[in-house]
């Protein structure tokens, strides 16, 4: 495969990866106010005052978690669209952006648990004798905070890949 192909394939490639992205992004901003619109709708008079809490408690996690998944889905369509427009990836911006999206995603697992934890110890002190506790966090046994970090280690590579292409251009 020549360069110009590969060149060629990515970017069909990356157009269709945008596209997916884009329909990613409009499915979380609807699902957010989907769930927004469920969360502020009045609530039935058989909610007590611990089901409210932790209805406004959902809501707060359900926000964050779609502002984080709608940055980071951003800044990959950003990274592909850079790569897709130029004769390399490494660029100061692309590390920029991976660095960006590997901190987002290790804050969002630190802040989701502390999340976690101030949803309980709201919603503990606000239940009834005989109520129960909806819980709707979802915990992925600190997954994201795994791919995070790889991404950091990703940012590093190309960090130096920005070096190596500094050098192969001024040898040229």
């Amino acid at each position: 495969m020549t360069k110009n192909e590969f060149h060629q394939r990515f970017q069909r490639l990356s157009t269709a990866a945008e596209l997916v992205f884009l329909l990613l992004i409009l499915y979380t901003v609807i699902q957010t106010a989907i769930t927004i619109y469920f969360m502020v709708a009045p609530p039935d008079a058989s909610y007590s005052s611990g089901a409210g809490t932790q209805d406004w408690l959902t809501l707060v996690y359900s926000l964050f978690f779609a502002a984080i998944v709608v940055v980071v889905m951003v800044l990959v369509m950003l990274l592909l669209r850079s790569i897709r427009r130029g004769d390399t990836p490494f660029t100061r911006s692309n590390v920029l952006r991976l660095r960006w999206i590997g901190w987002l995603l290790v804050a969002f697992e630190i802040l989701q648990r502390l999340l976690a934890r101030l949803f309980w110890a709201v919603a503990s002190g606000r239940v009834q004798e005989g109520e129960t506790v909806s819980y709707y966090f979802y915990s992925n046994g600190g997954m994201i905070l795994m791919v995070g970090l790889a991404v950091l280690g990703i940012s590093l590579v190309f960090e130096y890949g920005v070096g190596l292409q500094q050098l192969d251009d001024e040898t040229l």
